[in-house]
């Protein structure tokens, strides 16, 4: 049985890429009554005077055009695109097949770099799209794998 693992990686990039538009955390914060948002209500504060909210937070919020860090955190959600547009050249080309062995190392750090960064907050559904997105690419990468070993053992004509 063959798996249609370019139609798995184009979804999980598309969720990947989807996850931006989503929150990526969370927080509790609260409003004084002069409007100001502090962390924690003061202890002498009247009670039901600071009125909670959930403050969230998205992957490009900070992003800075001439920052580094801001095009890395970018890349960590557009890093499947340039891989399956190459993955479309026919024939492969040894620049694609190393690529091809890259793309675990690049799912895994996605979705660990995207967990690291919002540590000390609760993840919030984009969080957990984008971690998802880079579990299924890696395991639909794995099946492609499968599949070559099997085309390799396969001999010719069999």
């Amino acid at each position: 049985m063959i798996v249609p693992t370019r139609a798995i990686k184009t979804l999980a990039a598309i969720a990947l890429v989807a996850s931006l538009a989503l929150p990526q955390s969370t927080c509790a914060r609260y409003r004084a009554p002069d409007g100001r948002v502090v962390d924690v209500v003061p202890r002498d504060a009247i009670p039901g005077a600071y009125q909670r909210f959930t403050e969230r937070h998205y992957a490009l919020d900070d992003f800075q055009s001439r920052e580094l860090g801001s095009w890395l955190w970018l890349g960590l959600f557009i890093w499947p695109l340039p891989l399956l547009a190459l993955a479309l050249r026919r024939p492969s080309s040894r620049l694609t097949r190393t690529l091809w062995y890259a793309e675990p190392l690049l799912a895994i750090t996605s979705a660990y770099c995207i967990r690291a960064l919002i540590l000390f907050s609760a993840p919030a559904v984009g969080a957990y799209v984008a971690v998802s997105a880079n579990g299924l690419y890696l395991v639909a990468w794995i099946l492609e794998g499968v599949e070559r070993f099997r085309r390799w053992r396969t001999p010719a004509g069999a």
